[in-house]
């Protein structure tokens, strides 16, 4: 695990502290506007961990206000999703007009793609603490619609998965900087699961699961792992994922039945997200779409552009050059 960025404001004097906060943000996480109460006496930090497929933000400030509104989405948007811990404090974001709560212990749900406004509220201290899990939705085995459904959301943190969770991202802030890469990539694993389980719970995010989390939610992780590892391999199948885990293709299956989703699905899904981020990637923009495809195991051009055209409305040739030129801003 390494530390990536760290930008507390104390050494900076007051009026000058909240522009260049409000700058690391958005370069780390995402862009926000924020109103911030009491301005005069700013006093805000933060630490960013990189743990490869996700990003781990401890955060310390003030009450404020923020906002990510529909034109700050057009300029820019990295299509992640967030789970925001209160440590200290209180957190209301209100998304899609739906407003949800946490107050300390418990967890939110919310993505980058939407607008909404959050409120960072202090109890008796005079400023909030909250720990930040940053994942790209494309790292989450989950079809869009569930995902844009369960957000936003609140978790309870004191029991079931959502305990689990909220124990994991404690212990993930406590380690630090003490775990190497292979570490940190297992427990980057294990914190995607958690969110799994937590998103696909059959009372919903808020339910925050039941009880102890399914036995078979180690091996879905794995089986994940082992997906993202080999999805550029043109011969990976439900067939290849089972005989490589020892298991049958039923087992198999029955493991990807609370996802709304079948294996073969959820690799053809998974290729197209990829695809679909390298095309829009400026460094790829002289690779020809060919082999961008076959990158990702998608070795006919002519069926990945018409599945890709099926799954996102725009042919990829469309996507790129409006990747390149981008929506206009108002």
């Amino acid at each position: 695990m390494t530390l990536t960025a760290e930008f507390p404001t104390d050494h900076l004097t007051a009026p000058r502290r909240p522009a260049p906060w409000e700058a690391a943000l958005a370069r780390h996480a995402m862009a926000c506007t924020l109103t911030i109460e009491r301005r005069e006496e700013f006093s805000a930090s933060c630490r960013v961990l990189d743990l490869g497929r996700l990003q781990l933000f401890a955060l310390r400030c003030p009450p404020l206000t923020a906002h990510r509104s529909a034109r700050l989405i057009r300029r820019a948007d990295p299509e992640v999703l967030h789970v925001w811990l209160t440590v200290r404090g209180a957190i209301t974001l209100t998304q899609e007009r739906r407003a949800v709560t946490a107050t300390e212990g418990d967890l939110l749900v919310y993505d980058s793609s939407r607008p909404f406004t959050a409120r960072c509220l202090s109890g008796a201290r005079p400023d909030t603490a909250s720990l930040v899990v940053q994942v790209p939705r494309v790292h989450l085995p989950l079809r869009s619609d569930l995902l844009d459904a369960a957000s936003p959301a609140h978790v309870p943190g004191g029991t079931g998965t959502g305990a689990l969770l909220r124990r994991h991202l404690e212990e993930m802030s406590r380690v630090a900087t003490d775990h190497g890469a292979a570490d940190a990539s297992r427990l980057a694993d294990a914190a995607v699961g958690l969110l799994v389980e937590v998103l696909s719970a059959p009372a919903g995010p808020a339910a925050g699961g039941c009880g102890d989390p399914p036995r078979h939610a180690l091996l879905l992780t794995q089986v994940h792992r082992f997906i993202r590892d080999q999805l550029g391999d043109p011969g990976l199948t439900p067939g290849t994922i089972a005989a490589a885990h020892h298991i049958s293709l039923r087992h198999l299956h029955k493991l990807f039945e609370p996802e709304h989703t079948t294996v073969a699905e959820h690799i053809r899904t998974s290729r197209l997200q990829r695809l679909r981020h390298d095309l829009a990637d400026p460094a790829l923009a002289e690779r020809p779409f060919r082999q961008l495809a076959a990158h990702w195991g998608l070795t006919d051009p002519a069926h990945a552009g018409r599945i890709f055209r099926t799954a996102f409305g725009v042919t990829p040739g469309h996507h790129r050059r409006l990747s390149r030129t981008g929506p206009p801003v108002d």
